[in-house]
Formats: structure tokens, C-alpha cells, sequence
């Protein structure tokens, strides 16, 4: 029996003390431990921040390719209505013409509600992005 006890009905009495190397031996391995988590910690967050940068340079790359083939869309959808107005019309110059205010008018409007249009938007879907998993 290796619990030394007083008698039967009392609890076994503690160890003796631990020798003083034993304990720098301890704080030394704590340290080891404490340095090993907090690098562990630290690469835990530079995978979470590379992958959200790669969510949102995905988004961003995303709006650029939409925002590119947009304007590709609009431009032959422009240049296609100006020649339906010239059937109108009979006059080629006139059509361009209708059509310029046409993008002045939607010039203004967007640059009029820029805020509602994109600000707010862009601004929430990189915050989901960011901050949602």
C-alpha cells in the first residue's frame, strides 16, 4: 500500500514537498506549452484572414467581370437602339442624339442615387462576406 494514513477513517496525507528543480522543470515546460498555443493561435488567424481576403478579392474580381460585361452589354444595346431610332427617325445624327441624353438622363440618375444603388449594397456584401462563415 503505498498511501501513508494516519489511521482508517482519515484521508491519505499529502506528497512531500516537490524539490525546487522539479518546479523550474514544470514552469519550464508551461512556458514551452504556452508558446507552442500562442503560435498555434497566431496561425490559426492568418488562415481565418487569408481566407476571408480570399472571399472578398473573389467578390471583388467577381463585380469587376459583371461590372466589364455591362458595359459591354450596354454599349451594343446603345448602339442597337440608336439604329432602331434611326428607322424612326430617318435621321442617323438625331438618333445618337436621343440616345446621348438617354445616357445623360441615366448618367445623372445613377450618379443621383449612387448611395442606394452601390455604396450600401457593395457595402453590406462585404461585410457578410467578411464576417459570416
Amino acid at each position: 500500500m503505498s498511501e501513508i494514513y494516519r489511521n482508517d477513517s482519515e484521508a491519505p496525507l499529502p506528497p512531500p514537498e516537490a524539490p525546487r528543480d522539479d518546479i523550474f522543470e514544470k514552469a519550464g515546460e508551461t512556458l514551452v506549452y504556452t508558446k507552442a498555443y500562442a503560435q498555434n493561435q497566431l496561425d490559426i488567424y492568418k488562415l481565418i484572414a487569408i481566407e476571408k481576403g480570399a472571399k472578398v478579392g473573389s467578390l471583388v474580381i467577381s463585380i469587376v467581370i459583371a461590372v466589364f460585361l455591362a458595359i459591354f452589354f450596354l454599349t451594343f444595346f446603345l448602339l442597337t437602339l440608336s439604329f432602331v431610332i434611326n428607322l424612326l427617325v430617318d435621321s442617323l445624327a438625331l438618333s445618337f442624339g436621343i440616345v446621348t441624353l438617354l445616357i445623360l438622363g441615366l448618367t445623372w440618375a445613377v450618379f443621383h442615387f449612387r448611395k442606394r444603388l452601390f455604396t450600401n449594397p457593395l457595402v453590406r456584401m462585404l461585410a457578410n462576406t467578411i464576417y459570416n462563415d
